[in-house]
């Protein structure tokens, strides 16, 4: 009997002491995993702070240069400078003095397109120099013809002329120097398409169109009795026209033919004097059209040589479009541009 109680006492410390081991084993666990969540909680902490300083910096920094921008701005509009090229300052006086008239939205209108010749044609120095009488030429045939038909262009609309006339022309000279057999081109486009080249009877046009009749002949009777030029017809085109597309430029459609409107409208034409105002409105559709008629054409075929330009750039329009939206890509990533006088 005291065996046994001597048995189960033995067994009872035993077991009380591997409760205790495990029991101390679990508590160190605990704790070495308290002081590593603790030292993950830290690490998690600095991290987050270190994150707020960077933000806190970057933030800093951004004000800063904000700062630094408005602050350059400000000096660079005082100075009157509206935009710098490649270092290269560009003041009010190097422009013409109808821009500083212009709203803010027609500057950016205006920049956006100078820009977009102007960086291009900064890195075609040599090939403007190569090209001079050619571009020399073609700015005076677009501007002779703007002269015909009544438009006047004020010195920002010559400046936008010349730069694109010049970017055109380079493109158009480099693109044929790369083709080589373009004669025997146009001579097969030709061949091809002569039947499109037999032109019926037409005249040459251009027409304020309005809404009513009384209308349309209160604005005769205006140009009638002040005797107007071809020039104060395109002005009361650009006032009244409601032909959007055509009202820009002063009204002028170009040739027309029976083909392209009715018979009693293109015979009120036809039977017209050329060079003057036809006296009483033409109605097509819903419209009312007040016609300055230029010149008729009778019917003709149009050779290979009086053709030969319009054929050239039909089948170089892709390669010329190419051409230039390769050199404005590369002109934009190597030329620095900052524009000072409005946010564009």
């Amino acid at each position: 009997m005291k065996s046994y109680k001597m048995i189960i006492t033995i067994l009872v410390i035993v077991i009380a002491g591997i409760g205790t081991h495990f029991w101390n084993k679990s508590q160190k666990e605990n704790s070495e995993k308290t002081v590593k969540i603790k030292k993950i909680d830290k690490s998690i902490e600095t991290k987050e702070i270190n994150k707020t300083i960077k933000i806190k910096e970057v933030n800093k920094t951004i004000e800063t240069k904000e700062l630094n921008k408005t602050a350059l701005r400000i000096k660079m509009k005082k100075e009157g400078v509206i935009l710098v090229i490649n270092n290269k300052k560009y003041k009010k006086e190097d422009f013409p003095k109808e821009y500083i008239e212009l709203k803010y939205r027609e500057k950016k209108k205006f920049l956006s397109k100078y820009l977009y010749y102007k960086v291009a044609l900064d890195l075609l120095k040599n090939e403007k120099e190569k090209y001079k009488k050619e571009i020399k030429e073609a700015i005076e045939k677009k501007k002779s013809k703007f002269k015909r038909i009544g438009l006047t262009i004020d010195n920002l609309d010559e400046l936008i002329l010349k730069l694109k006339t010049a970017f055109y022309t380079i493109s158009l000279q480099e693109v044929l120097k790369e083709n080589k057999d373009l004669t025997n081109k146009i001579e097969n486009f030709y061949k091809q398409h002569e039947k499109e080249y037999t032109y019926p009877n037409s005249a040459e046009v251009s027409h304020i169109s309005v809404k009513t009749e009384n209308e349309a002949k209160d604005i005769i009777k205006k140009l009638v009795e002040s005797n107007a030029t071809i020039e104060d017809f395109a002005k009361l085109a650009k006032k009244y026209s409601l032909d959007i597309k055509s009202r820009n430029r002063g009204g002028y459609i170009g040739k027309i033919s029976k083909e392209e409107t009715s018979d009693a409208f293109f015979e009120t034409i036809w039977k017209s004097k050329e060079n003057s105002i036809i006296s009483t409105p033409l109605k097509k559709e819903n419209y009312y059209h007040i016609i300055y008629l230029f010149q008729k054409y009778d019917k003709v075929k149009k050779t290979l040589m009086q053709e030969k330009e319009n054929i050239i750039n039909f089948l170089l329009r892709k390669e010329i479009k190419d051409w230039r939206d390769e050199h404005f890509k590369s002109a934009n990533e190597k030329i620095k541009v900052m524009v000072y006088d409005i946010k564009i």
